[in-house]
């Protein structure tokens, strides 16, 4: 084991106080079919989860007002706070997706000492990361990127290749400045210092997040593609099109990856 990995681990091990955590869940109606599975796992391990959502979509378009209401019925155990979007305002579109989870932070109401963040689509096993954290996983990390699993089409088909997406940071070091930086989550992780580390695992070198991006119908991928803070990147309609011309082929034209047949973890 080399000096760095040496010194993560002693970080690792090193006794910290409670990790009393709070989850900050940014949201759309995009994302219905998970944001309740979401919200269930994060409590699990939160003591509380404040959804962020948007009156527009970031293309301008209104927000579903209906499912909106619908997911807040649904959903008693969370606080939703709402921000406006202004067609008007010349900002990069992922100034949006920063703003809302200024907000969140803005609207926590306990004295917690992590917050958690998470996009709707992302589920965390939070029975698996309470016993990690339990353990002293927190440590004495500003913050840890989780290992995620990533999954295309089917919550039964999940890339052999890991990603990062939940975001377990100090929240005594979220600054406006930090949480308004220009790569979203990426910006957060490197703005509050070091110590940090990425792709995290739980007990026994266990994933404990499950991010669902890409778990749609046609349908559902289109509107996704339309709507979303990232509809410039790329030709997304294109391939989305050619994607569901026949069967999944086994990889997708997101990043690539290969994929395995798995028992899913919720059903989507």
């Amino acid at each position: 084991m080399g000096v760095c990995c040496r010194l993560m681990d002693w970080l690792g091990r090193l006794g910290s106080p409670p990790a009393s955590i709070s989850a900050v869940i940014s949201y759309c109606t995009n994302d219905y079919r998970f944001v309740g599975e979401c919200i269930a796992q994060a409590l699990r391990v939160a003591d509380e989860a404040v959804v962020v959502c948007c009156d527009h979509f970031f293309d301008g378009t209104p927000e579903n007002r209906a499912l909106l209401e619908q997911t807040r019925r649904e959903n008693p155990r969370a606080r939703f706070v709402e921000f406006p979007f202004d067609p008007g305002r010349a900002a990069p579109i992922r100034y949006w997706h920063n703003l809302g989870r200024l907000t969140g932070i803005r609207a926590l109401g306990g004295p917690s000492r992590y917050v958690l963040f998470l996009d709707a689509d992302e589920v965390v096993e939070g029975d698996l990361l309470r016993a990690w954290l339990d353990a002293g996983g927190a440590g004495l990390f500003k913050a840890q990127k989780l290992a995620s699993y990533w999954y295309f089409r089917e919550p039964s088909y999940q890339a052999t290749t890991l990603e990062e997406s939940a975001l377990l940071v100090r929240r005594d070091h979220l600054t406006e400045a930090v949480l308004m930086g220009p790569d979203e989550r990426e910006s957060i992780y490197k703005g509050v210092g070091w110590p940090r580390r990425r792709g995290v695992r739980g007990p026994g070198g266990r994933v404990m997040a499950h991010h669902y991006s890409w778990v749609r119908t046609k349908d559902e991928m289109l509107r996704k593609v339309r709507t979303w803070g990232h509809a410039a990147d790329r030709d997304w309609v294109r391939m989305i099109e050619e994607e569901f011309s026949g069967p999944f082929r086994g990889t997708e034209f997101v990043h690539g990856y290969q994929y395995r047949t798995v028992e899913p973890f919720i059903r989507g």
